[in-house]
């Protein structure tokens, strides 16, 4: 451009626009220039741009920053500064980074030039992963269904809401056990430990900390057995009874040692079910029994006694009915 003969410009040029900047002004070096400046040498104008200024909000969206709070702003950050935000965290999830979406958009590459309107406030949220953690459902003897299959374990992750629980759809519940009561999951077996439930219940379901293994516990509920002495006495306690009781345990048989019964004059031939069957300690039990002790015999059973009824002969001894006679021995068939 050239002057006129009173060395001044008739006018300026525009400056046309710059991405996050404002024009300020044309310079002659550090002298600001405009239509009333006179020149007395060549020179060269150069445009002045000036950054726009804006505000950020870091949202830690269900996490906390280092001052533990759940946001952090920063005020009239200027065009091409670069910010540096607390560090955020969040229970059992790992932060991936910075994203204009709360739901999780893109992550924003560089935290600076967020935006190029001036006075504008941008905010950003954290973006999370949820890190899951699994569970080991070992059902101690018993059998899962699992998609089809039937395993003794299954393992099952938890969820991010509520944070790190298990609902109740995918919360195992083992196949029925003959003899035995599930009664729940517990992080010891037998029973010991805590009991873990699942979320959406009455309660919020057991929150889990770490990768955990939690065991079935059965509950077997023992059964009353009977035993009838039959004219005999077994010990109990110090004391001679004809009936006592036993409890059986897992899977059916008694809690013990069948004890001998005695009596007096006879042989116990062992323990026996209404129906003759003989049982032992190995004998499997589904209901509350009564046994009866048998007792030594040739003959038939009766279950009324316990004994064996005898066949073959039977000895009488008859005594003389007339003085001076002496005793006579009259073996006699016994009917059949």
């Amino acid at each position: 451009m050239t002057t006129g003969t009173d060395g001044k410009l008739a006018n300026l040029p525009s400056p046309g626009t710059r991405t996050g900047y404002t024009f300020s002004a044309w310079k002659n070096g550090e002298q600001a220039v405009d239509e009333n400046t006179v020149y007395t040498d060549d020179a060269t104008l150069t445009a002045e741009w000036l950054p726009i200024t804006y505000n950020v909000i870091f949202d830690a969206n269900g996490g906390v920053n280092a001052n533990n709070t759940g946001s952090q702003s920063f005020r009239d950050v200027k065009y091409g500064e670069t910010l540096s935000p607390a560090a955020v965290t969040r229970a059992s999830h790992r932060f991936l980074g910075w994203s204009r979406s709360r739901d999780g958009g893109q992550i924003v590459a560089e935290l600076q030039n967020l935006t190029a309107t001036q006075g504008e406030t941008v905010t950003l949220y954290a973006k999370w992963e949820y890190q899951a953690k699994n569970i080991t459902f070992d059902a101690d003897g018993g059998i899962i269904n699992s998609s089809g299959s039937r395993v003794p374990t299954v393992t099952v992750q938890t969820q991010a809401e509520p944070l790190d629980t298990i609902d109740a759809s995918r919360f195992p519940m083992p196949e029925a056990r003959r003899y035995l009561t599930f009664v729940g999951w517990f992080t010891e077996k037998n029973g010991k430990g805590t009991q873990v439930t699942p979320s959406g219940g009455i309660t919020d379901g057991t929150v889990f900390t770490e990768d955990t293994t939690v065991y079935a516990y059965w509950k077997y509920e023992p059964l009353t057995i009977t035993l009838d002495c039959k004219g005999g006495t077994v010990r109990v306690n110090g004391q001679d009874v004809k009936k006592t009781t036993m409890q059986t345990r897992y899977p059916g048989i008694v809690d013990g040692i069948l004890p001998t019964p005695t009596r007096k004059g006879y042989t116990f031939l062992g323990w026996y079910l209404s129906d003759g069957t003989k049982v032992d300690n190995t004998t499997l039990y589904e209901k509350d029994t009564t046994i009866y002790a048998r007792w030594q015999g040739t003959g038939k059973w009766n279950p009324k006694t316990g004994d064996q009824i005898m066949l073959g002969l039977s000895l009488t001894i008859l005594t003389a009915a007339a003085a001076g006679l002496g005793a006579a021995v009259v073996l006699r068939k016994r009917k059949k």
